[in-house]
């Protein structure tokens, strides 16, 4: 079966790898299949040869398998798609014989609040944010997923993540980009297990309202330190960031008493453009 592409968190991306790219359509992704696992041995092969694999933006399962042939890309399903996804794959490979004819704009967010039952006056007091059409692989996280970010913000964490090493600072990620439909998931398990829309939005941004959209914003760490709890204020690498994540464009976006009404989160920084 084959293995993707995994690297040390602490290592740069190796120069060869720095064009991966994914791109976001719709309620589809479109992952570079050098940085996945084959889900069965069934598929192996085929993501072995594809140039990408495409990905529902919500539930993550593996849709199809991209690969060009004479120039122009050759789409094999993995299984059944659904009526939009399936609408949105047609719609992406208009874009690649015209792209003026069909630009790929994400879902609106607006239609998973709806069905999340978010009404307007709960995310009054904070900002939107859009999806972009294209990211960069920035890196490994810590569980050895592939990062995600837009460019700019994906050379900024790796320089600032050099600097605190030479420092003698360990940070690594815990997550970057998320989708629309990766959001509303979150949600969707968190009601399930009984919580109540209150008490998630204390600590999750409702779908469209999440920096994790913009590409910008990462989930930081240390070894050693549990993932997104506020102990991690009192580690030397939170210490380093507030000295120093400026000089590099990030800034801490939920400080304590924060206007948004979301609960502190020392582990949560985005890049400013």
């Amino acid at each position: 079966m084959k293995r993707p592409l995994r690297h040390p968190a602490k290592n740069p991306v190796p120069a060869m790898h720095k064009d991966l790219q994914l791109r976001t359509f719709g309620t589809l992704e479109l992952w570079p299949s050098a940085t996945l696992r084959a889900k069965s041995s069934a598929h192996a092969r085929l993501i072995s040869l594809a140039q990408n694999v495409v990905r529902s933006a919500g539930h993550g399962d593996y849709l199809a398998v991209i690969s060009e042939r004479g120039g122009k890309p050759s789409i094999r399903k993995l299984r059944h798609i659904p009526s939009t996804e399936q609408l949105h794959l047609r719609r992406w490979k208009t874009t690649q014989r015209n792209a003026a004819r069909c630009q790929p704009t994400p879902a609106p967010a607006s239609g998973y609040r709806r069905a999340l039952g978010i009404h307007q006056h709960m995310t009054a007091t904070q900002p939107s944010f859009r999806q972009p059409e294209r990211l960069v692989l920035a890196g490994w996280d810590r569980y050895g997923r592939p990062l995600w970010l837009v460019a700019t913000a994906a050379r900024a964490w790796t320089r600032m993540r050099r600097a605190a090493e030479r420092a003698g600072i360990a940070m690594d990620a815990i997550s970057a980009f998320r989708s629309y439909a990766h959001q509303s998931m979150i949600f969707r398990r968190k009601l399930q297990r009984g919580q109540s829309l209150s008490e998630i939005l204390r600590v999750n941004t409702a779908p469209g309202f999440s920096e994790h959209h913009s590409g910008r914003a990462i989930d930081i760490g240390c070894p050693g330190e549990p993932p997104a709890e506020t102990s991690f204020e009192h580690t030397p690498a939170f210490g380093w960031l507030c000295a120093n994540a400026a000089r590099f464009g990030f800034c801490l976006s939920y400080p304590p008493d924060n206007p948004y009404g979301i609960d502190y989160e020392p582990w949560h920084w985005c890049w400013q453009a």
